[in-house]
């Protein structure tokens, strides 16, 4: 089961955020990751709802957004959705910018923490290509061993939308 649902970190099974949801931890490469996406609803610095009414979805043209805020998937709640889908950020809220006057609150080695629960922080572009890197390495992790599929890969496997095509999320 471990290696089907990922090993979790050593020492770190579990993070909890500042409201209390607990995320799972997966161990990837190297590299530390939560399993679930985020699903705070206020900001860990100030503690004020970010809960925005601005996103749209079209099934047309995805999800647009046009706020500064977060919002359930297909405008639900989380008693609707589940938490397991989490919240869609804007970015300004992950960085949890807001209200700091544009401060970009970053630790000594460049690290934001966002919304993150403490100790964590939004991962950098390096951080996320280390992970798309040790994907292509390893080409038993991804669909008919193309590296550019990892998503397959790093989905769950249940919950999505049935869709056509073996090696996209919610195909097969």
């Amino acid at each position: 089961e471990e290696e089907e649902h990922g090993t979790p970190c050593p020492d770190m099974p579990t993070v909890i955020d500042h409201e209390g949801n607990v995320y799972h931890t997966v161990l990837i490469g190297s590299q530390c990751w939560t399993k679930e996406n985020m699903r705070c609803e206020t900001s860990p610095r100030t503690g004020n709802r970010f809960i925005d009414d601005s996103f749209a979805y079209t099934s047309q043209h995805g999800y647009s957004f046009t706020g500064i805020g977060a919002y359930w998937p297909n405008h639900d709640s989380a008693s609707n959705v589940g938490n397991e889908l989490g919240l869609l950020y804007s970015w300004a809220i992950a960085l949890d910018t807001i209200g700091s006057e544009g401060e970009w609150c970053a630790d000594t080695n460049g690290h934001y923490r966002g919304i993150c629960p403490e100790g964590w922080h939004v991962p950098s572009r390096y951080e996320w290509l280390a992970l798309y890197n040790y994907f292509a390495s390893h080409p038993e992790l991804t669909c008919n061993g193309n590296g550019a599929s990892n998503a397959k890969a790093l989905a769950a496997q249940t919950g999505w939308m049935r869709v056509n095509g073996t090696c996209t999320v919610g195909g097969n």
